[in-house]
């Protein structure tokens, strides 16, 4: 239910910087919850991740970043770095291509 809440971005999100809504409360919990269960949190996000990153939904693959975004202070390195390796790439890769970013 919690990472379900980081796919309810607004439309005009980014023209309010100040502005709260439900996908960054998401976020900020889930910040929360890595920091407190480190590298148990990695295998409940890791599916919701790879299920949304690709999807074509901007709102779905924002979704995935900012999920992957709000766990990287929980795990250990140890546990990040292989994923952290990985997703580099795949975004870099992804935000050359992405019509919503240009």
């Amino acid at each position: 239910m919690l990472l379900e809440t980081l796919l309810k971005q607004e439309e005009d999100q980014d023209q309010d910087e100040g502005a709260w809504n439900l996908a960054m409360a998401g976020g900020t919990c889930l910040g929360l919850v890595a920091r407190t269960v480190g590298n148990d949190i990695v295998p409940l996000v890791m599916p919701f991740i790879e299920e949304n990153i690709t999807k074509p939904d901007w709102r779905q693959r924002e979704g995935a970043t900012y999920a992957f975004g709000s766990i990287l202070e929980g795990p250990s390195p140890n546990q990040l770095t292989p994923l952290v390796n990985v997703a580099l790439n795949f975004m870099l890769t992804a935000l050359t291509k992405d019509p919503a970013t240009m």
